[in-house]
């Protein structure tokens, strides 16, 4: 990015250097918007003006010029939209880059691309409303656009960095703390991935949507790698179908929270894995506290009618 300048560059066999990483909305109308394509890579590796790029993409080039950053990544951007090929190779490896980033820059609050998330935030207009169910508990605030997609679940844990816009404050997130301009929320921030809390992120993920179902297995992928990477060494590290098989007894205990849940006809997983259902889940022991301590021991050998 230069002088207006949008210069597509591919960083294969070249040195390092820092970058920032765009998470946000695509939106569902995207007429007008530009992406790079088999068509149009060429002209975008020798250029194209700023002004032509979606608002947010122009928003995080500004972050990115104050910040003395010279690149940015965004998917539509640095992915070929209609080649498949180079979206399985580069979506694949979506985990390296958000882990790899010198900053994550994150929209919370836009919907669509092609709003702006800069400008005057309504600090101190925050709706602090307490809403509270039949029972008198306090209901959660709804989720904000971006942490309502699956994808994003991992573009906002992975990066080591993150400055968050919600178009009420900004705030800023480390591997250590959590600081707002309200000031409230300042506090130590320790992200926790062992085995116990990758439940909690099957929760969270799950509650969140997909625009292409057959995705599902591959969004949460870097997750699952970053768990992984958690385990002490001698550990049982194995990942099938979501679950770790080092704690696959209480990782098996998945159930739907709608009934009407569906599976799909063409499921991507076993039906044992969360995987295979089209909508939220939850640990049966996670909300109500400790995960039983005691398991059966016995195993009983299903055999087919036919062989037995």
């Amino acid at each position: 990015m230069k002088d207006g300048v949008v210069v597509l560059s591919c960083a294969i066999g070249r040195r390092s250097s820092p970058y920032a990483c765009l998470s946000y909305c695509w939106g569902a109308d995207l007429r007008g918007v530009v992406v790079t394509s088999k068509e149009n890579i060429g002209a975008h590796q020798l250029g194209l003006p700023l002004s032509a790029l979606p608002n947010a993409i122009q928003d995080a080039a500004a972050v990115c010029q104050g910040l003395n950053l010279r690149y940015l990544w965004v998917d539509s951007l640095c992915i070929i939209q209609n080649d498949p090929e180079d979206w399985k190779r580069e979506s694949g490896r979506m985990h390296d880059v958000y882990s790899n980033s010198y900053i994550t820059i994150a929209a919370h609050h836009t919907k669509s691309c092609k709003e702006s998330f800069l400008g005057q935030q309504e600090l101190g207009n925050a709706p602090w409303q307490r809403d509270e169910d039949e029972r008198g508990r306090t209901m959660p605030p709804p989720p904000l656009p971006l942490d309502t997609r699956g994808w994003t679940l991992q573009e906002t844990i992975l990066p080591s960095r993150i400055i968050h816009f919600n178009g009420y404050e900004l705030s800023w997130e480390c591997n250590t703390r959590v600081f707002c301009e309200c000031e409230t929320y300042s506090k130590p921030w320790q992200r926790d991935l062992v085995l116990d809390g990758w439940m909690e992120i099957v929760r969270q993920y799950t509650a969140r949507a997909l625009t292409v179902s057959s995705d599902k297995p591959m969004a949460v992928a870097g997750l699952a790698q970053m768990v992984q990477a958690t385990i002490p060494e001698g550990e049982d590290t194995a990942y099938f179908a979501g679950l770790f098989r080092g704690k696959l007894l209480q990782h098996l205990l998945w159930v739907i929270i709608h009934p009407r849940t569906s599976r799909p006809v063409h499921s991507l997983a076993p039906s044992w894995s969360w995987i295979s259902v089209g909508g939220p889940v939850q640990y049966a022991n996670l909300a109500s506290g400790e995960l039983r301590k005691h398991w059966g021991k016995r195993i009983h050998q299903l055999r087919h009618p036919q062989r037995a």
